[in-house]
């Protein structure tokens, strides 16, 4: 699968299952952008197993909860 790949599908996992954890959040909430910059660099980085990136992502997303955005 290309880097690419894993990245979108990635990204559409883990957003559908934070918005299902969190359905106040907004479709354009600001976590997104944040969200996609970091599966992109995890693929980068050379991350290949999608299901590893959603779980690394969905515990960035956690993290923004509970100590707010990075500076």
């Amino acid at each position: 699968m290309a880097r690419h790949d894993i990245a979108d599908l990635a990204f559409e996992r883990t957003w559908r299952v934070y918005r299902l954890m969190n359905p106040s959040v907004d479709e354009q909430d600001e976590k997104r952008a944040l969200l996609d910059r970091f599966i992109k660099k995890c693929c980068d980085a050379g991350a290949s197993d999608p299901e590893l990136v959603v779980v690394e992502a969905l515990k960035l997303l956690k993290r923004l909860e509970e100590f707010g955005e990075p500076d």
